[in-house]
């Protein structure tokens, strides 16, 4: 609806709110899994990552809730790799300094249902601080935030959670009220306002006849505002439903890509193994090859004995005259 965006951008600078916001690295967000957004911002490597990958395949049991229950990662890098894979700003609410008219933009029950409290100013823009990257886009639609312009952070579960817990927050310390001083002067009397003339009838008429346009106007603006409200529901009802779509197929895709990997190291050591054996059935037929070169070797020495021991013979034959000598 107009003047209801949320920005991924940058953040310019944020002025004394500023201190505890981090930008995110690439306004766009990044491809890929959340595995894999924590492993490059380096806070758990690859191989903690992957076990908590498929130790999330039981049921109810998710793989960034296997990272904080082992204590591989904390709730703040989290919160940090969440805002990083959708482009938007990380929240520290331990940091950053939180604006009690900001936060108090909303009733504290809307918040809590919402999970979505506004903390800040960054230029013309409220920051929203969400715990959920996906609720980005419906926080601000909270009543009370009509025809703001906001920017989304995500912030962590237990901190925006304790937050919302403190709402509504006091006024900042040093708004004193005023004091009545006994020894000042009395302020003079105020004037009595004057009385302001009777309206006849006729102008009254006038008036009414004037107001039932006007009515009839602000109904019909009334009217579209709640057709172009419902219609914005049932956008986010429908956002939110292709949203749960696309989260059930990147945790399967996730359980296969951990499936393909364990199947690739399989079929590596599968064939170093086949090599392995290869090289030994090659060293053995190399063996045996030798050994039938001396055999044949041996085998043909011996031929050329029995040849020589028969041509012996003929020529003894023939010296004693059995038989006649050899043409």
């Amino acid at each position: 609806m107009p003047g209801r965006g949320v920005s991924a951008l940058p953040l310019p600078s944020i002025g004394p709110h500023g201190r505890g916001i981090t930008p995110p690295s690439r306004p766009g967000g990044r491809e890929g899994f959340l595995s894999d957004v924590i492993v490059d911002l380096g806070f758990a490597d690859r191989a903690t990552v992957e076990q908590a990958v498929r130790a999330a395949r039981s049921p109810g049991a998710t793989m960034d809730g296997v990272l904080l229950e082992t204590g591989a990662i904390t709730e703040d890098q989290l919160a940090h790799a969440r805002a990083e894979r959708h482009g938007l700003p990380f929240l520290d609410l331990e940091v950053y300094d939180v604006d009690p008219a900001a936060a108090n933009l909303v009733a504290p029950q809307a918040a809590r249902q919402h999970r979505c409290v506004p903390v800040g100013w960054a230029g013309p823009r409220l920051v929203l601080a969400v715990a959920d990257p996906t609720d980005a886009a419906t926080a601000a639609m909270l009543p009370g935030l009509s025809g703001q312009k906001t920017l989304a952070a995500v912030a962590s579960s237990t901190a925006l959670d304790e937050l919302i817990g403190r709402l509504p927050l006091p006024a900042p310390h040093g708004e004193l009220e005023a004091v009545e001083d006994p020894a000042a002067p009395e302020p003079p009397a105020a004037e009595e306002p004057p009385v302001a003339p009777t309206p006849q009838p006729q102008a009254l008429d006038e008036e009414l006849s004037d107001l039932g346009p006007r009515l009839e106007d602000a109904l019909a603006r009334a009217r579209e505002y709640q057709r172009e409200l419902a219609t914005a529901r049932m956008e986010v009802e429908a956002r939110t439903m292709e949203l749960e779509v696309l989260r059930t197929k990147l945790t399967e895709a996730e359980t296969d890509t951990v499936r393909a990997r364990a199947e690739a190291e399989h079929s590596d050591h599968e064939l170093r193994s086949l090599r392995s054996q290869l090289e030994t059935e090659s060293w053995r037929r190399s063996t045996v090859e030798a050994r039938l070169a001396r055999v044949e070797a041996e085998l043909f020495a011996a031929e050329q004995a029995a040849q020589a021991v028969r041509d012996a013979q003929r020529r003894i034959r023939a010296s004693l005259g059995d038989d006649p000598p050899p043409g």
